[in-house]
């Protein structure tokens, strides 16, 4: 069953309207329309009784409805929770920069980035001398320079 069908579906049922579904749901009228008639085709039932005045649900339309809406919802509850906790970066970034570079541009940038991802914390290496990105631990470096090992330059 086309998910993205049975949306528009529930939408249907909910306003009775076509016209009121594709406006709620950003669509036109006619892409609603060929939504539920795939889904109808796919479920062999006829969901929407229509004419040119309304539309009603079918005995199986408001099974459908009924058994599905708060299914429907509660997945995009579930997707709203994981896009709102990933949305924003976490934990700790480890990172080194050049000394000079970093008083130049990464620390007046820092309080910024803290202040708009306050779940974030970084660990700064202020540094000229060459780190192992791997044996520290680093999740990111900025150099400035010729890149001397061949393995950090893909």
């Amino acid at each position: 069953m086309d998910l993205n069908a049975l949306k528009i579906f529930i939408k249907v049922g909910e306003t009775q309207s076509f016209t009121k579904a594709a406006q709620a749901l950003g669509l036109t009228q006619s892409g609603v329309s060929r939504a539920i008639t795939r889904l109808e085709l796919d479920l062999r039932v006829t969901l929407l009784n229509r004419n040119t005045h309304s539309v009603s649900l079918t005995t199986d339309g408001v099974f459908l409805y009924e058994s599905s809406r708060s299914l429907m919802h509660e997945m995009d509850e579930v997707g709203h929770s994981i896009t709102g906790r990933t949305a924003f970066p976490e934990g700790e970034l480890k990172i080194t920069t050049p000394s000079a570079y970093s008083r130049l541009v990464i620390i007046p940038i820092l309080k910024e980035i803290l202040d708009r991802y306050p779940a974030l914390t970084i660990d700064a290496a202020m540094t000229d001398r060459l780190v192992d990105l791997v044996e520290e631990g680093f999740d990111a470096a900025i150099r400035i320079g010729r890149v001397q090992d061949s393995r950090l330059s893909r």
